[in-house]
């Protein structure tokens, strides 16, 4: 059996420690909660919020509820573009047990198959991230972190070729819209014909999206995502929320963070290993400028934590360290944004330099001078 096969493999190759820490313990985690979640009629708390959504754009209705407080403040209405809507339409098709099944199935495959896109390697590294507290969350609720990090890490993989890289960064930036940096990002690294692709594809997919519901809520939009803020940032991992601020002071620090996210991205463009520190850069820059931050989003950290650790470290275990507070919800908790935050700035770390980083195999070659002033290459040790 396959199975079999693949047992043998993994005795050859590991030590029985291994395989309990980094195969059979996330295994079990993940399968207990695919299991508890479809034993469990209320759960994947997102999904019903997506399939009715998805139901209203396909008979051409608007998904969305009353731009103010009182709509906004239970946690399950649709905030989304249209699109977003329109992509998950498959699961609204099929029956809701199929669909919780394949949300399962696909949320778990999208985070292994990032991590392959991203060029790692060590069998270990996925079994830790599947096991870490924003995936299993992410998959607990049925939410669309699992896909983003693997829409993160296509927009990596096909970076250099400007069609393909720039949709994929349009279609998950239009999915959760705090992940613009990864537009700048093609921007800030000369991709300008990948960058064009990616604002016309920006604008065809929100406006096709908007105009098959006849236009619907579009102009109440920008007020609905300004309310919706103002409701749920007390309760998240946001900056917003470690210092409390409400109304005009969420807006205006909003906005001096993305400013700073701009800049970081420019600035390490223009650094060495500029594609990759950018990237990181970019991915959790979104993390910390968006005024609300769900644990799940911070699956996004394993984007950064590959392209500088294709191989186990101990970089892996900080989104593992997330278990100190499971909840999606900080609420209010100071020491569960600060945790939250620090993981983000441990990640980071690796990206400016901080410990000795380990190119992925798709870095093979560096360029350098020698002291005749010739330029040659040479492999990059990828064994870190």
């Amino acid at each position: 059996m396959r199975i079999e096969r693949i047992t043998d493999r993994l005795r050859g190759a590991a030590q029985p420690w291994e395989l309990a820490c980094f195969a059979w313990i996330p295994a079990l985690l993940v399968g207990f909660t695919a299991w508890y979640e479809l034993r469990n009629d209320a759960s994947l708390g997102d999904m019903p919020i997506f399939r009715a959504a998805s139901t209203a754009v396909i008979h051409g209705h608007s998904p969305y509820a009353a731009p103010n407080a009182h709509a906004l403040g239970g946690f399950d209405t649709f905030v989304y573009p249209p699109a977003a809507a329109y992509l998950f339409a498959p699961f609204a098709v099929v029956p809701y047990t199929a669909a919780k099944v394949a949300i399962l199935a696909l949320g778990v495959a999208s985070v292994l198959a990032a991590l392959r896109l991203l060029d790692v390697r060590d069998w270990r590294c996925y079994g830790i991230a599947a096991a870490s507290a924003p995936v299993v969350n992410s998959l607990a609720l049925g939410a669309f972190s699992s896909f983003l990090v693997f829409g993160t890490a296509l927009v990596w993989r096909l970076r250099d070729r400007p069609v393909p890289g720039g949709l994929a960064a349009a279609v998950t930036a239009t999915v959760k819209l705090f992940l613009w940096p990864l537009g700048l990002w093609l921007i800030a690294t000369r991709r300008l014909r990948a960058a064009a692709v990616c604002i016309v594809a920006t604008l065809v997919v929100v406006v096709g999206g908007w105009a098959a519901i006849g236009f619907a809520g579009l102009a109440t939009y920008p007020r609905l995502l300004h309310v919706l803020s103002q409701v749920e940032a007390h309760r998240s991992f946001s900056i917003v929320a470690l210092f409390g601020l409400s109304g005009t002071a969420t807006t205006t620090v909003t906005a001096l963070l993305c400013v700073g996210v701009v800049a970081a991205v420019i600035v390490s463009a223009r650094s060495a290993d500029g594609d990759r520190r950018a990237f990181a850069v970019a991915v959790l820059g979104a993390l910390v400028a968006t005024p609300v931050v769900w644990m799940h989003y911070y699956a996004l950290i394993l984007v950064p934590i590959a392209l500088y650790r294709p191989r186990l470290s101990g970089l892996w275990f900080v989104p593992l360290a997330l278990w100190l507070t499971p909840s999606a919800y900080a609420e209010g908790a100071t020491w569960r944004i600060l945790l939250g935050l620090a993981a983000v700035g441990i990640a980071g770390a690796a990206a400016f330099g901080f410990g000795s980083p380990s190119l992925p195999r798709s870095a093979h070659r560096a360029r350098r001078r020698d002291t005749s002033g010739i330029v040659e290459t040479r492999p990059v040790r990828a064994d870190g």
